[in-house]
This record gives structure tokens, C-alpha cells and sequence, in this order.
């Protein structure tokens, strides 16, 4: 199967003319340079979210703090951290992020 990289590889064997030589390689450049912004989006922070020890931290503060706490048990007598980790699906908020 043919992909973008392999025109300018294969351009001083082929008889192409010269416009099939400017297409490749602007072709080769235009797929560099989406693979290196599609590359600057995924390691980003606004993707990947704050470090994960970071992530974990925070779990630990919401468990001591609000997960245990009476005020958020429902009528069934069951803590929010029980609800949450086992998928309820009467919470307010999305239960999928747990």
C-alpha cells in the first residue's frame, strides 16, 4: 500500500514531471507537519490533564474529605464513594469518571 512518505522516496526512480515532483513533496511536508501538530495535541496538557500523581492526590482529598461524609449517603444508607465506585446510576454528576 502507497502512503505519503513513499512518492518522495521513490521520485528519482519514477518518470514523473515536475509538477508531480512539487506535489510529492508538498505531499511529504504537508503530512510532516500534520503528524507534528496531531503529535503537539495529544502530548499536550489541555489532552492529557494534569500529571497523575497529581490525579491521585486529588482522589485521596475527595475520599478523606466528601466520599465518607455523611451529608452525600443516600437513603439506602450508602456512602458516596460506594455509589460511586459501583456505577450508580442515579448520581447527579457522570459516575465514569471514578
Amino acid at each position: 500500500s502507497l502512503s505519503a512518505w513513499t512518492y518522495p522516496v521513490v521520485l528519482g526512480l519514477a518518470d514523473a514531471g515536475p509538477w508531480d515532483v512539487v506535489f510529492s513533496v508538498l505531499l511529504m511536508f504537508l503530512n510532516f507537519g500534520m503528524q507534528v501538530m496531531f503529535s503537539y495535541i495529544i502530548l499536550g496538557v489541555d489532552f492529557m490533564g494534569e500529571e497523575f500523581e497529581e490525579q491521585v492526590a486529588f482522589a485521596k482529598r475527595w475520599r478523606s474529605s466528601f466520599a465518607h461524609d455523611w451529608k452525600y449517603v443516600d437513603l439506602t444508607s450508602r456512602s458516596l464513594v460506594t455509589r460511586v465506585c459501583g456505577g450508580d446510576g442515579s448520581l447527579i454528576v457522570g459516575n465514569r469518571q471514578a
